[in-house]
């Protein structure tokens, strides 16, 4: 029996549960556990964990196996933790004609009291407001350990993958997770501030992307 229509059908099937498109990847970190991937001409960044089930042409796959150049669909949990990676196709050596960016920021963080974010020309940083200062805090699932000076931390600039200018572009928040709704400063200046204010008592962890 000629099992390579069984398995094509099987792919396609699994590629429609999380919506094929055209994004392709652009590089896995196996180390960092990161994969980068190019959707209408932008870049977006996934994080890979120990449990993302992950296939590629229709088999069990791993980290690995996720090459340049495959066609992918990401289903998600929270905004950029994959829970599911379905590729496809042969990996490439092709790059892009034109250098590409991630024009979003994903921040987590253990927030207990009040928060203020604030990003500008690839720079972030954190003032702290009231009751204890957050914890467990990721940018674009990089981990950040801060420095404090007093009630501000140093400028966080490690970005896994390059992040494009703001320029004139409008800049726009989504909240994922936390109990308390965060508020985005509109200002015709920059920096971009965002602040989260943990209302109950207790911390809660917060999820926020901003994208432009």
């Amino acid at each position: 029996m000629n099992l390579r229509p069984v398995v094509f059908l099987f792919a396609l099937f699994l590629l429609a549960g999380v919506g094929l498109g055209d994004d392709r990847i652009v590089s896995v970190d196996q180390q960092a556990k990161f994969m980068t991937v190019e959707q209408g001409g932008l870049l977006k960044l996934y994080r890979l964990t120990d449990t993302t089930d992950i296939t590629v042409n229709g088999a069990k796959a791993s980290i690995p196996q996720l090459l340049p150049g495959q066609t992918v669909a990401v289903k998600l949990a929270g905004s950029v933790t994959a829970v599911k990676v379905v590729a496809s196709g042969l990996a490439s050596n092709a790059s892009s004609a034109r250098p590409l960016a991630l024009r979003t920021i994903t921040i987590q963080m253990r927030v207990d009291g009040s928060d203020r974010l604030f990003y500008q020309d690839g720079k972030l940083w954190i003032e702290h407001m009231s009751a204890q200062k957050p914890a467990n805090i990721f940018i674009n699932g990089i981990e950040w350990t801060p420095n404090w000076n007093g009630d501000k931390t140093d400028v966080f600039t490690k970005f896994s993958v390059p992040v494009a200018p703001i320029g004139q572009g409008h800049v726009t928040m989504k909240q994922f997770a936390g109990r308390s709704k965060v508020r985005q400063e509109h200002s015709p200046i920059a920096p971009v501030v965002v602040t989260i204010s943990d209302d109950p008592s207790g911390a809660d962890d917060y999820e926020i992307q901003l994208s432009w």
